[in-house]
């Protein structure tokens, strides 16, 4: 999964889903930020199917254990157009970046970055957040 880190020590499988973690336990799923028990639901049962897509996937699956360490905000920020234009609701270019390191908001929502002139920025960033 992109943006997901795997600890084989724990072993759990994370990952930011909007502005909650989710972690995969062998067995037990957890999932942080929920408003109340309807949104915990839906939730989960997203998270079940999640699961079940992927189990009749499995042979299609390379496993890989391989660890990509979580961006800086100061390296994010770096690539960013640096306009403060507050179109993705931010103050500033840099509040941006520090959400976007934190998974709470989506590269998407930053308009300058679907410029022609930023296609390269956008792709490195793209990378960085694993997709995001």
């Amino acid at each position: 999964m992109k943006g997901a880190d795997y600890n084989p020590a724990a072993p759990a499988l994370r990952w930011k889903k909007g502005e909650h973690t989710v972690v995969y336990h062998p067995d037990e799923i957890a999932t942080s930020n929920l408003v109340d028990r309807e949104q915990a639901e839906g939730e989960m049962c997203e998270l079940v199917e999640l699961v079940n897509r992927t189990w009749e996937r499995r042979v299609e699956i390379e496993p890989s254990e391989a660890s990509r360490p979580r961006p800086s905000h100061l390296a994010i920020f770096k690539l960013l157009p640096g306009m403060n234009c507050k179109q993705c609701g931010e103050p500033t270019c840099y509040n941006f970046a520090l959400k976007l390191v934190a998974g709470l908001v989506d590269l998407s929502i930053c308009p300058a970055l679907a410029e022609p002139d930023q296609g390269s920025a956008l792709a490195q960033l793209q990378e960085m957040l694993g997709g995001r």
